[in-house]
């Protein structure tokens, strides 16, 4: 018994040291597109394939990713099939998807969307059809369907539904309450596989794994209110919802009135939970979440786009999608849930609020000097605050007498190694006590930059200030030997080559970095008092901008460089900067600042958003205004870290997170094929569904293509997340194995048919953190043997022999001979139809005709649309297709595609030629100039060039981005 006591105030010693984490809760509505609006979501369920189904009020509906569509139901009546209320869904064993409507059962397909109705018994009483309540599949894949005439179950030799033996159907013909009314309002089966049924007015029903009654929950423990939903929590509790309120029994089916007592004044309309201690309630006022280990109840509020609030909306569903997602229904539409126990702290500027930034726009965030509790921050015309970052109180800072705000706008900051803050505005410098929280002009030891915007400052390890005026230029002060060194601009060895000086960055090693706007980097040489100019341009795929924000020296001893076009690294052994890239991605935003955790990883802030990257794991992860930023545009060099947080500024506001909180795990991530665009030899374009081209050939789900493919591409999207930012997709081919990332955004890939007839490629992607799935999807290929035009002429043959067969037997049955006269009357009078049609258009008619097609041409730039074909041009001209190809064969003398592509070619080398798409790719000015793929801009460049695109760019010295 001692040793059991022990052991018990061990655990709870232990439980009370566990630190109880606080998680953020991001939610996202689903993309209407018009097809979802408002609905309120009833049921959902994921296939064996990763998609979701959502069943609503108005019919039911598949996630693939990217958007929703809509599964027609295979009803009778028409009528009916977009006001069909889903009930419940479930998949069996076989990967088959059973929906509950009140139409009636139905049984899908998943791969080819085909549905099929389940028959249902004969009631004597009720309509079985509109009657539905719930339907569950047992682990022994056993279907039931509960309604309020009775459990229905599946009869697998007769394949219909059949009334189960212990609910009999009502024989009542005047509906009269008696003992064996049994009104079916919810089925579950719990962890240990029991199954439990809900009545109305009957208790609720608990039978064994093997079917056989347990124990039956009468209106005693229960009361007399209708039981509506149940629920299993992870510590294996379980929720009785009621209209009267919610049921709470333990492990020994007991009532826990002090958990129903939480919940007395809410109006509880549904209930789910997560895989660890928490349990979220639906209500008419929200979701509230309760905390089992600590018996408390909060309102979820939603920590990411603030536009989006559901906090007094009344939620009537809650399913679970994944770990770390559910799915929500809401009087105001369906959205995502994510939980995560990272996210951001806003500090903004807002009215008649004691506890706001003084303004928006942040331009300088230091650290206290004496205490990590106290950061110094300064808005662009509003001046300075004080924040306490334990009590997150704003204390503002004085501003000296007489001195307006906005004309001493504050550029930069610095604290010295003798802890004196000093602020450099647009008219000198500004000196601040710490005491007092007062500001006050400072002649700067009498620096000549009193009047002028001060860009930089610096105080480095020697004891010397550094200084930049946007007049003056670089200053360096000596305060020992009170020696003033001005550095001239120049374009020669050893110079500064610009005035406009963003950044002053002095490393470990005492080394001094002057980052420019427009000239790059340089370091300062002490011995000789020179200048060393870095170049920023060393070949097409690692070059970097001009324009350097911000330096960062890591606990490595890295040099990292923000500029305008991506995050350089300084090669300390080739005395050069390389543009940093990892396998995944390749940052090309403009980085304005740097940080690092204490687990290494580099936390940057741009003006896309902040990123996350982790260089040794080569892991990267992204977070914008959906995470809880309340913008993605930052300030170059307006960060700060202590030992619990970051601080990142921009242009709304200071955003402050702890990096120790956002620690990413590898999960599975499902990849989904949404569409399959085939490339055919004559150029032409089909686009498929998935379900379209997928076969069934042993055991493997194949694309099956036709033979005159070229070129295949595939659309993808990861199909357990509504959030896809940060999603980034890779493939590997047969044979291989290097995994390619895609790059960001992009979410197709083509490949080019080879001489294989089979052949299979993995595609894998990463999840909403970032980190790459454990787990793949292989797509298998197959190309046919025949081709389309071998089975025009097949078909063709055969309908031409059937027509001479038909024609023969009809002849010799008749025994008649046939009046040429007549036909010589038909073919007489069609030719002089189409002779008075030439009449009408004349050569010199069909040669204006053509000009003016080129005329419009030129004018509208209708060839720069990649879904341009000769319907839709036709239809541009207010002419029919006949007419149009009449003017292309007498009056062009060329046809529709050689017309299109000749002018597209000659847009391509217009833009090659033009400084504006400098920084284009070759394939997207190909892109943008309305051609499809790689495979036929290359085909159709060398046609009418007799180059390739690479040789033209060598031969007209042009470079190529």
């Amino acid at each position: 018994m001692r040793l059991r006591k022990l052991i018990y105030i061990l655990i709870l010693f232990v439980s009370l040291l566990t630190p109880t984490f606080a998680y953020n809760y991001r939610f996202e509505a689903f993309p209407s597109a018009g097809a979802f609006g408002s609905d309120l979501c009833t049921s959902s369920t994921v296939d064996r394939n990763g998609f979701h189904w959502i069943g609503t009020n108005n019919g039911l509906f598949r996630w693939n990713g990217k958007e929703l569509q809509k599964i027609e139901l295979p009803i009778k009546n028409n009528n009916l099939i977009n006001d069909v209320k889903i009930t419940a869904l479930d998949v069996d064993a076989k990967g088959y998807l059973w929906v509950g409507s009140i139409a009636g059962i139905f049984r899908f397909n998943t791969v080819s969307l085909k549905g099929e109705v389940v028959p249902l018994p004969k009631s004597p009483v009720y309509n079985l059809v509109s009657s539905i309540s719930d339907l569950l599949i047992t682990p022994k894949g056993v279907v039931l369907v509960a309604t309020r005439n009775g459990l229905l179950r599946f009869d697998k030799k007769q394949q219909e539904l059949v009334f189960d033996k212990r609910f009999p159907y009502i024989s009542d013909k005047n509906r009269k309450v008696n003992k064996d009314k049994r009104v079916i309002t919810d089925l579950m089966i719990d962890s240990r596989e029991r199954l439990w049924v809900s009545t109305d007015g009957n208790g609720v029903h608990l039978f064994d794994k093997n079917e056989h009654p347990f124990i039956v929950f009468g209106n005693k423990q229960l009361g007399t209110s209708r039981i509506f939903s149940m629920y299993e929590d992870f510590d294996h509790r379980i929720w009785l919802v009621k209209s009267t309120g919610l049921v709470c029994l333990d492990d020994l089916y007991q009532p826990l009135p002090s958990v129903q007592s939480l919940f007395d004044d809410l109006k509880i309309n549904c209930i789910s939970s997560d895989d660890v201690n928490d349990v979220f309630v639906g209500t008419d006022n929200g979701i509230y979440k309760y905390e089992t280990h600590i018996r408390k109840l909060s309102l979820v509020k939603n920590t990411g786009d603030q536009d989006l609030q559901i906090e007094n909306d009344g939620v009537l569903y809650i399913g679970k999608w994944n770990h770390e997602q559910f799915i929500i229904g809401s009087r105001l539409g369906i959205f995502s849930m994510l939980k995560s126990r990272f996210g951001f702290d806003l500090f903004r500027f807002q009215e008649d609020n004691e506890k706001s930034l003084s303004g928006n726009l942040l331009r300088v965030i230091l650290q206290d000097p004496s205490t990590n509790r106290y950061l110094w921050i300064a808005t662009l015309n509003e001046g300075v605050d004080l924040l306490n970052s334990e009590e997150n109180k704003i204390y503002p800072v004085k501003f000296p007498a007489g001195v307006d705000k906005k004309a001493y706008s504050i550029r930069c900051g610095m604290v010295d190694h003798h802890k004196k803050i000093f602020f450099g505005t647009d008219r000198g410098i500004l000196r601040l006590d710490r005491g007092s929280r007062k500001l006050s002009r400072s002649n700067f030891y009498g620096l000549p930059i009193s009047n002028e915007p001060i860009l930089s400052m610096l105080h480095s390890t020697s004891g010397e200030y550094w200084v930049v005026g946007m007049n003056t230029g670089l200053l360096r002060y000596n305060p020992q030997t009170r020696f003033i060194k001005k550095y001239p601009v120049k374009k020669e060895n050893g110079y500064l080559p610009s005035r406009n000086i963003k950044s002053l960055y002095q490393t470990s090693n005492g080394t001094l970095w002057v980052g420019t706007h427009n000239r790059g980097i340089c370091r300062y040489l002490e011995d000789s008092d020179t200048f060393e100019l870095y170049s920023t341009k060393f070949d097409d795929k690692n070059t970097v901008s001009d324009k350097i924000f911000c330096f960062y020296e890591d606990s490595r001893g890295v040099l990292w460089v923000g500029t305008g076009k991506g995050l350089a690294v300084y090669d300390q052994v080739n005395n050069h900067f390389r543009k940093f890239k990892s396998s995944m991605v390749e940052v090309d935003v403009m980085v304005l600042s740097i940080q690092e955790d204490v687990r290494g990883r580099l936390w940057i802030g741009t003006n896309s958003g902040i990123r996350c990257i982790d260089v040794e794991r080569d892991v990267y992860s992204q977070f914008t205004v959906a995470d809880g930023l309340q913008s993605n545009v930052f300030e170059y060099n307006v960060d700060a870290k202590n030992t619990r947080y970051i601080y990142m500024g921009g242009n709304n506001g200071l955003n402050r997170f702890k990096p120790v909180d956002f620690n990413p795990k590898r999960s599975v991530t499902k990849v989904g094929v949404v569409s399959v665009k085939l490339q055919q030899k004559d150029e032409k374009e089909l686009l498929v569904s998935r379900t379209d081209l997928y076969k069934e050939r042993g055991g493997l789900q194949i694309i099956d293509l036709p033979s005159d493919i070229t070129d295949v591409t595939v659309n993808l999207a990861v199909l357990n997340t509504l959030d896809q930012s940060k999603c980034r997709f890779a493939y590997q081919l047969d044979g291989e194995s290097k995994w390619i990332w895609l790059p960001e955004s992009q979410t197709y890939v083509t490949f080019p048919i080879s001489n294989k007839k089979e052949f299979s490629v993995k595609i894998k992607s990463t999840n909403n953190e970032g980190l790459p799935s454990t787990k793949h999807i292989t797509l298998h290929f197959a190309q046919s043997s025949f081709t389309r035009a071998s089975w025009y002429l097949i078909f063709s043959i055969l309908g031409v022999t059937f027509f001479v067969v038909l024609i023969y037997m009809i002849r010799k049955k008749d025994k008649k001979v046939m009046d040429f006269t007549e036909m010589d009357e038909e073919v007489e009078e069609t030719l002089s139809e189409a002779a008075g049609l030439n009449e009408l258009v004349s050569d010199n008619e069909i040669v204006l005709e053509g000009q003016r097609i080129r005329q419009a041409l030129k004018d509208n730039v209708w060839y720069l649309d990649r879904n341009l074909n000769k319907h839709l041009f036709a239809k541009h001209l207010h002419i029919s297709m006949s007419h149009l190809s009449v003017v292309l064969r007498d009056g062009l003398k060329t046809n529709f595609n050689d017309l299109i592509n000749g002018y597209r070619i000659e847009e391509v080398k217009k833009r090659l030629k033009d400084p504006t798409y400098k920084d284009y790719t070759l394939l997207g000015i190909a892109e943008d100039c309305g051609f499809n793929s790689k495979t036929s801009f290359y085909r159709i460049f060398k046609k009418y060039t007799g180059v390739t695109p690479t040789e033209y760019i060598q031969n007209n010295d042009i470079r190529e981005s």
